[in-house]
C-alpha cells in the first residue's frame, strides 16, 4: 500500500484534481452499486493532510480503513 500511495500522491494532475477538491464534483452519489465517493474523499483527505501538513510523516490509517471497509461490502 506505501508504495502505491506514494506513486499516486506524488502525481501531479492527480494531486491538483484532488487538492482543487475538483474531484467532489465528479464523484457519482446516487448509484445503487457504488460507494458514493466514499474512497475518494479518504484519499482526498490524505492527499491535503499530506500536502498541507509540516509533519514528517502522515499515517494513511482513513484510507485504509475506508478500503477494508469497501473490501468487506463486495
Amino acid at each position: 500500500l506505501n508504495s502505491s500511495l506514494q506513486a499516486l500522491l506524488h502525481t501531479g494532475p492527480l494531486m491538483q484534481y484532488f487538492l482543487s477538491q475538483a474531484y467532489v464534483r465528479d464523484v457519482n452519489k446516487i448509484n445503487i452499486h457504488g460507494y458514493k465517493g466514499r474512497l475518494a474523499h479518504s484519499f482526498g483527505t490524505l492527499a491535503n493532510e499530506l500536502w498541507s501538513s509540516k509533519k514528517r510523516s502522515i499515517s494513511p490509517k482513513g484510507l485504509h480503513h475506508e478500503m477494508a471497509t469497501l473490501v468487506d461490502q463486495v
